[in-house]
């Protein structure tokens, strides 16, 4: 075995893995063992495909694993067991200790010259001698206090029947694990302050059973590629929201079409007043819902208001400063929305962020 494994790496000039046992049995003779180890020159990472023919109905969601590995030797016809737990990483859940604040201690540091080319610090509260105290405190901490590895979500195992061959060249190899039909609400998204594109979105309800990890998407629509996405089930939202790319059969436009300031007569006072339009229109032959979002300021200062005016019947996230509208469009049918708020503020000072 040792002679092959050289023989090996001389031809191929590769690293060979090598397995050293120490074994200790009662009576000689011949016995057969099952070796099972790990290691850490092999990983697998979750990606997807999401193929969609026809708005309203199911998308098709190939599930796939990139598998790579360079421990040395080639896995030639094998079955593949993939899971999403981490090996030697800490499972112990963590515990909250007493939260104490207080007032910061003055010191007071005398820096005393000797002969010798020498320096101490000597802290006169407690008498301590120090000598670079800051960079000690850092080097008597080991890696583990500095670095903390978290556990986020539960194992998820695939046990796969196929035999595989995967490489020893750290080279991904695709590995199917499963194809889904998966439900989905359609809808469209613009927020036309930051983009005037409209994009399509999918949500997806009670995603939990369906074992997604999070991972890269290529997304194929009416067999055209599109672009990429990503799948993130550890949001903690009621449903997963995946942004499928730009409809460009749907165009959104925001403009500002009024502005005016004006001086408050015998007050120190100026008001500030601005109104946009949002203009959507639908190219599709088939009806749609644009979800569109904008917003206005929220003042930080006693001494600056904010008020709305128009609002077309938008629902007003206060804290936020959000304005949501729900837009359904025929097909060919264009749509106008329009808000405004005012600003009042001091005369005197200029606003920043308006």
């Amino acid at each position: 075995m040792k002679f092959q494994l050289g023989t090996s790496k001389g031809q191929n000039n590769q690293n060979i893995g090598k397995l050293v046992l120490q074994v200790m049995n009662e009576k000689g003779g011949e016995t057969p063992f099952e070796i099972n180890y790990i290691t850490h020159q092999a990983r697998w990472t979750p990606f997807y495909e999401i193929r969609i023919d026809k708005i309203n109905k199911p998308i098709a969601l190939n599930y796939n694993a990139n598998v790579t590995q360079f421990t040395g030797v080639d896995w030639k016809n094998i079955k593949i067991g993939l899971s999403s737990g981490y090996v030697n990483h800490q499972h112990q859940a963590p515990t909250l200790h007493p939260w104490f604040v207080g007032y910061q201690t003055q010191y007071i540091e005398e820096v005393v010259i000797l002969k010798a080319p020498a320096a101490y610090t000597k802290n006169l509260e407690t008498g301590a001698l120090s000598a670079n105290s800051s960079a000690i405190s850092l080097e008597d901490k080991s890696l583990n206090d500095l670095v903390v590895v978290n556990e986020t979500q539960l194992n998820v195992n695939f046990d796969i029947d196929v035999p595989y061959t995967i490489l020893s060249n750290g080279k991904n190899h695709s590995v199917s694990l499963k194809k889904l039909e998966i439900p989905v609400d359609f809808t469209h998204y613009t927020a036309p302050k930051l983009d005037n594109n409209v994009y399509l979105l999918a949500k997806l309800e009670n995603y939990g059973k369906y074992n997604l990890l999070a991972g890269q998407a290529n997304v194929v629509f009416e067999n055209n590629y599109v672009g990429k996405t990503y799948i993130n089930p550890q949001e903690t939202q009621q449903q997963l929201q995946l942004s499928l790319g730009k409809d460009k059969k749907i165009v959104a436009e925001r403009k500002l079409i009024a502005e005016k300031s004006e001086n408050k007569i015998l007050s120190s006072k100026k008001l500030q007043s601005f109104t946009y339009e949002i203009t959507l229109r639908n190219n599709k032959n088939e009806n749609v819902t644009v979800d569109v979002e904008d917003q206005y300021p929220i003042s930080s200062e006693k001494t600056i208001k904010v008020s709305l005016g128009t609002t077309n019947e938008a629902i007003n996230d206060a804290e936020k400063g959000i304005l949501k509208w729900k837009v359904q469009l025929k097909p060919n049918e264009t749509r106008k929305i329009r808000f405004s708020y005012q600003v009042e503020s001091d005369k005197e000072r200029n606003i920043s962020g308006l």
